[in-house]
């Protein structure tokens, strides 16, 4: 972040004719989320530190738009105290409640407090004596459903706010580069792969890539104000997340915070379970300030369907993507006409979604038609054609008219079941297909069918995870395989997709 200079402070200091607050850093139980304040009513701001306090230097004055950049500002002191600066007589004794009467008028700013839990916050209490004290303490079921309370999205339908997200695919597979163009895309509030994004600053903190290699993406993805890049170039480093400097994450103001990649930001072992929920328990706190995290990681040698590493990875994290070239071996360089999956995988406890990308070398990732739904469009136009099948004779008209394998043949079948043909059973339990209407709106077929398999064993299908230090077995929860509309009676029991509704 950039730095208000002692010459900046001094004047701002004799045009207002008082000194900028100062405070000492002290525990908080709330803070208020001046940034996405800001960022939801649409007010431009560029942030600098000024001592302890942190200033959003605002384009206009918001009580005279004749007062221009870097005249007027919004500060936050360490203790979580919000001001109105403007450097000009005219608006000497402003205040930051004036400044919200202009900005939101009456609005509730409830929203906007960001609720804190750091050990240093926690108090001495008084436990309750008897059973009947600490009722009034917790939640009542039937109170939560009218709670205002909703799932938000930083990348739509794929990195939920304020939740710990896992990303991982082979070294040299496109995560970083992918990561920085989604950075981007949050910190300006732009689509990406024609999805939506909610603006937040954004900090990509880097442990493995030089700076050379970052310059010329950074030319290639093009500019954003509120990116912020920390290097080990940086005059202070990134503090490793299990060295006591790793505090240093909370004097952000919130925002979504990369770590490129998990092996690199800490000094532990991953494959041990305490070193790993040590790490995790830290980006848990960050969380609950107010952070949405994404941490990228690696797959083990010769195995794309998993990340490396202890299973409390999994069991501690949100929400798990992966990015995987499809049709195409691993180890082969980018071109242009590659397929990407970018999505869920393994678990989340959100929704599944997944989309398709391909990939420039000259310009980074971008959207692309899911790649199987010209596929599926054909085998609708043969069910049409032909009349209902039974899927033996089915998976005989497939591989001699497209030249399809049993497995892909069975794999596209239940993709497209509900949304290009129907499904029911037949005579001794067989399943019968046959073309939905022509009207039928051709949309993708539900998304994370594909991988609700528990992949985390890589080749062993049993859900295991192929661990160093454990062999436990993963909780599933059953999704039924055919979409609504197919009549529901095939088997729904061949696939199991880890999905938490629950912390």
């Amino acid at each position: 972040m950039g730095m208000i200079s002692a010459e900046d402070m001094e004047m701002a200091h004799g045009k207002i004719g008082r000194s900028l607050p100062t405070a000492a850093p002290t525990a908080m139980t709330e803070k208020f989320d001046v940034a996405g304040y800001l960022g939801h009513y649409g007010i431009p701001y560029k942030i600098k530190q000024a001592g302890t306090s942190t200033l959003y230097v605002l384009d206009r004055c918001v009580f005279d738009s004749g007062h221009g950049l870097g005249e007027a500002n919004i500060g936050q002191t360490a203790d979580g105290k919000v001001f109105y600066l403007c450097f000009h007589d005219s608006c000497q004794g402003r205040t930051w409640k004036d400044a919200t009467e202009q900005i939101s008028g009456k609005d509730k700013l409830d929203r906007f407090v960001l609720r804190l839990k750091r050990p240093d916050d926690y108090v001495q209490i008084d436990l309750p004596t008897k059973s009947g004290d600490i009722l009034p303490l917790l939640f009542k079921w039937n109170d939560i459903a009218s709670m205002d309370i909703k799932t938000e999205w930083l990348l739509e339908k794929l990195i939920p706010k304020g939740a710990i997200t896992l990303f991982f695919c082979p070294g040299g597979g496109g995560k970083t580069w992918l990561m920085m163009q989604v950075g981007r895309a949050v910190a300006a509030g732009e689509l990406f792969a024609n999805l939506r994004t909610l603006q937040v600053p954004v900090y990509f903190t880097d442990f493995e890539n030089p700076l050379s290699v970052v310059k010329k993406r950074c030319e290639m993805i093009g500019p954003a104000t509120d990116f912020y890049y920390w290097s080990p170039a940086c005059e202070v480093e990134p503090p490793k997340l299990d060295s006591e400097n790793w505090i240093l994450y909370k004097e952000l103001p919130p925002g979504l915070l990369i770590f490129d990649t998990l092996r690199a930001s800490h000094n532990g072992d991953e494959n041990s379970s305490k070193d790993m929920a040590l790490v995790l328990s830290r980006l848990k706190e960050l969380r609950d300030m107010g952070f949405t995290i994404v941490v990228l990681h690696h797959t083990p040698k010769g195995n794309g369907g998993t990340y490396k590493g202890s299973t409390a990875i999994l069991d501690l994290a949100d929400h798990i993507l992966s990015l995987e070239r499809q049709g195409k071996k691993q180890d082969e360089e980018f071109n242009t006409d590659s397929v990407f999956k970018f999505g869920c995988r393994m678990k989340t406890r959100f929704e599944p979604h997944e989309i398709f990308l391909s990939f420039d070398p000259k310009h980074g990732f971008s959207s692309k038609e899911d790649p199987d739904i010209a596929t599926m469009m054909m085998i609708q136009d043969i069910l049409m054609k032909k009349g209902p099948r039974n899927q033996t004779d089915f998976l005989g008209v497939l591989k001699d008219n497209l030249g399809m394998n049993k497995n892909e043949a069975l794999k596209l079948l239940k993709n497209g079941a509900g949304t290009f043909w129907g499904t029911e059973r037949g005579p001794k339990n067989s399943i019968q297909y046959s073309s939905l209407p022509s009207s039928f709106p051709v949309v993708p077929p539900y998304k994370g069918v594909e991988n609700r398999k528990t992949e985390s064993g890589g080749a062993v299908e049993d859900g295991r995870h192929d661990d160093t230090n454990s062999t436990e077995t993963f909780d599933t929860q059953e999704f039924a395989s055919f979409p609504e509309g197919d009549g529901k009676t095939a088997k729904q029991d061949d696939d199991a997709f880890v999905h938490e509704g629950r912390s």
